[in-house]
Parts: C-alpha cells; structure tokens; sequence
C-alpha cells in the first residue's frame, strides 16, 4: 500500500521485518510492529558562517536529490492505550548494521507508558554498509526485500530525519495511522547522538519537527554536515574523537534537551569535554 502526503511517501513493507541481533515479542503487550518506505526528495546544507564553540550555527540549503528509506514502527494497536507520545530513534550504525540500541534500552518503559517508538534508517551505512566495519546493513541482510532504497549519503540524513518526523504528523498518511501523536521526541545514541547535537544546534531551528531530544551518549562535538562521517573503516575511532573540537550544545535551545552520559561517553568518547551548565530547556 503506498500513500502520498506532503512530505513524502510512504509504503507499508508486508510481512515481517528481517532484524539483525534481538528480536523482542510485541503482540503480548498489545503491540504491533509495521515497516515502511518513505521516499522523497531530501535537501543537503551547508553553515554560512563559523562553526563556533558554542553550537550556535547557521545553515542554508545546499543541494536537493531523491532518497528512499524506511522506518520500523512499533506501536499500541489502539487509540486508547496509547499516551501520545513517540519516541523517534536516528537508528545509529557504528557497527555496520541499521541498529536501534535505544529501543533496546527503553522498550520496557515505552510499552509500560504506552508510547509508541519508531526507528528511522537515516545514514548511508545502515542501508549500504561501508562503515567503521563490515555489518549486516539492510541491502545485504534482505536484498529483495530492500532493493528501492536509495541513499545519497549522509550530508542529506539531516534532512531524511525533518521528513519522517514530519510524515508521522501528516493526517491520514502517517505510518501511525490510525494513532494521533502529540509530540514526537527524538532520541539516538553513540554515533547518532552526535549527529543529533549537529541537527539541534542547525537544523531544528529550521525545521521546526520535534517537541523534544533525549541525547545520549553524545561525544565532543557534533558530526559533520558534509557527510564525510565521524567514523571510517579501518580509522583510530579514540584518536579521531580524541582530535575532534569541543563543541557544546546551544544554550538558546528552542525545546527541551536531555543529555545522558555513561562513563564510557565522557572518557573514550569526549563527552565530558564540552561542559555546560544546565539551563532553562537543557539538562545533563
């Protein structure tokens, strides 16, 4: 079934979603789980100014070309066991597979509040592998299953990310359907959680998408819009991230931000190197 809304489209995948690592059982607490393309037309950008310490930057558009991707939606199967609430998850890709390690974390709490989850494939990794390793990505996981995706690289997942959180609010085409979400919060971990530092201080601004991000695990700085990615195969992931500016998160956030950090983060990853006091919508 394929719909068309105003930012994309969206086709439901039938039958199951093959899933690397652990699979959880979802019908037993009333919920379902549905997969889906969405495909459109995504816009790159590029800063108009300096990259300051501060995370205060400024961006415009750069190129526009067409991606298809997908997005996993685990959700209660009615209105009223549902809260309103959505977590949405940059699915991170460090280990060469489209993986959602804060679905892991959180799953027993979401379905215990009854927020509904949904995991976005927003970099060129989880869909075509050639990451810091080797992994399952999803063209060799399932190849027929996953052929129509399309990635431009991750210069563009920027703005792949705006479009699902836009889809999920669009009447009648959503992937939520027939669920109503209130607010969307974005969260993602590790690798994600830096390119989630970059969307918050230039493009949430822009986009205006989420009510809200869970950061977690973020390191010095945020990633690079260019799309050269944080991490490379066969690179010195300590010494990268060790070479990295210290970049904070801006303290003029438009909605709350919660950042969370293990000690691994603040150690190996730098995560403690951009040292911020909390303030008005931001708390570590």
């Amino acid at each position: 079934m394929e719909t068309q809304g105003q930012h994309g489209t969206t086709t439901k995948l039938s039958g199951p979603a093959p899933m690397p690592g652990q699979a959880f059982e979802l019908v037993s607490l009333g919920y379902v789980e549905e997969e889906f393309l969405l495909s459109g037309d995504a816009t790159s950008f590029g800063l108009t100014g300096h990259r300051s310490s501060d995370g205060k930057w400024q961006v415009e558009p750069h190129r526009q070309t067409p991606f298809v991707t997908r997005l996993i939606v685990r959700r209660p199967q009615t209105r009223a066991q549902f809260s309103g609430t959505v977590f949405v998850e940059w699915n991170n890709v460090s280990g060469g597979i489209d993986a959602s390690p804060d679905w892991t974390l959180l799953h027993r709490h979401l379905a215990r509040r009854g927020h509904a989850w949904v995991g976005v494939t927003a970099q060129k990794v989880g869909v075509d592998g050639g990451g810091v390793v080797e992994g399952l990505h999803l063209k060799k996981i399932s190849p027929e299953r996953y052929r129509e995706l399309i990635h431009p690289g991750d210069a563009w997942s920027f703005d792949i990310f705006s479009q699902a959180g836009k889809i999920l609010r669009t009447p009648t085409w959503s992937p939520l359907e027939p669920l109503t979400p209130a607010r969307l919060i974005a969260i993602g971990e590790s690798q994600s959680a830096m390119y989630l530092v970059t969307y918050i201080n230039a493009i949430d601004s822009i986009a205006k998408v989420y009510d809200g991000f869970f950061v977690h695990g973020r390191g010095s700085a945020g990633a690079p819009f260019d799309g050269a990615g944080i991490v490379r195969r066969g690179a010195d992931l300590a010494a990268r991230l060790r070479d990295a500016p210290v970049e904070r998160i801006r303290e003029d956030v438009r909605v709350p931000v919660l950042v969370l950090q293990s000690e691994t983060d603040v150690v190996s990853l730098g995560g403690g190197l951009p040292c911020q006091p909390d303030s008005e919508r931001l708390r570590v």
